[in-house]
């Protein structure tokens, strides 16, 4: 019987050892999967730091070129805008020309229109006159 446990002391000891050695075995697989692990996370990470960076001079390229978009438009606003002003300024100026134009115009056109009036008025004073004179001659004529 002494035996009997001798030979299953040494077959558990043997299978211990085999227990350990296998775990072994396994924490090396294990440190190498992660190891793996890490190396691709890495890689990946790389990968994407180098695409974000890529994105990053896409976005910062194109933020440009609609920054140059902007100015031009800019320009071609500010120069119609000043050449409308420009015109506006125009416009307005030759309205006051011809505004003042129509006033000396109408100024005249009173005086004239003044004048005429007194010119009747003094034909009529005449024409009144010479029939005053006329009826007075009549009536010199018809008491002689």
């Amino acid at each position: 019987m002494a035996r009997l446990m001798k030979y299953e002391e040494d077959t558990l000891k043997t299978q211990k050892e085999q227990l350990l050695a296998k775990l072994a075995e396994l924490k090396v697989m294990v440190d190498e999967e992660r190891q793996e692990q890490m190396n691709r996370a890495k890689m990946a990470q790389k990968r994407l730091e180098k695409y974000l960076q890529q994105m990053q001079e896409k976005i910062d390229a194109s933020a440009e070129e609609l920054e140059h978009q902007v100015q031009d438009v800019r320009t071609v606003f500010d120069g119609k805008f000043l050449s409308l002003t420009h015109r506006t300024d125009e416009l307005h100026h030759n309205v006051l020309n011809r505004l003042g134009e129509i006033k000396a115009f109408m100024a005249k056109s009173k005086k004239d229109r003044i004048d005429v009036h007194g010119e009747i008025v003094n034909s009529v004073d005449i024409y009144g006159k010479m029939m005053q004179d006329t009826f007075t001659l009549i009536e010199e004529r018809n008491l002689a």
